[in-house]
């Protein structure tokens, strides 16, 4: 939960806002796992299923004789739609990328970096170093194109 106060020497409503103009990659996703962007959305909308994409809901309030009168939606209104649609193509692009880097994060920062690193044992463990193996002196030591 973020509280921000706004007007007078404060920034402005629409310049607290606009800094969710351009959906930002933020950590989170599917098991804490990928870097997705963060979607504006309406509040008490649904999360997705589509690759749960980290969202941020906006309540605004008014000051009027010492009283909060509201709340407003702050992403009801169309011209988040707008926002939402990059957010969702940013996310489709990201996951696209498949279980790598920059989809995911790195391994220090995963969620469940106990069951990743045990993976990648096991797989490290059946891996060979190439200078371990024997030369053999008649192979070719560089590529030659064929035709």
């Amino acid at each position: 939960i973020c509280i921000v106060r706004t007007q007078k020497k404060f920034p402005a409503t629409e310049e607290a806002g606009s800094v969710f103009n351009n959906p930002h990659y933020v950590a989170g996703n599917t098991r804490g796992s990928h870097n997705m962007p963060l979607m504006p959305v309406k509040i008490n909308s649904a999360a997705t299923t589509n690759f749960c994409i980290p969202i941020v809901q906006s309540l605004v309030f008014s000051m009027h004789d010492g009283k909060l009168i509201g709340p407003f939606d702050g992403f009801s209104t169309s011209d988040w739609d707008h926002i939402r649609d990059i957010a969702t193509k940013k996310a489709l692009i990201m996951r696209s990328q498949g279980f790598i880097h920059p989809a995911t994060l790195v391994p220090s920062e995963l969620e469940y970096a106990e069951g990743y690193k045990a993976r990648m044992d096991i797989l490290n463990s059946k891996m060979e170093d190439v200078e371990d193996k024997p030369q053999n002196d008649d192979r070719k030591r560089s590529y030659e194109d064929p035709d």
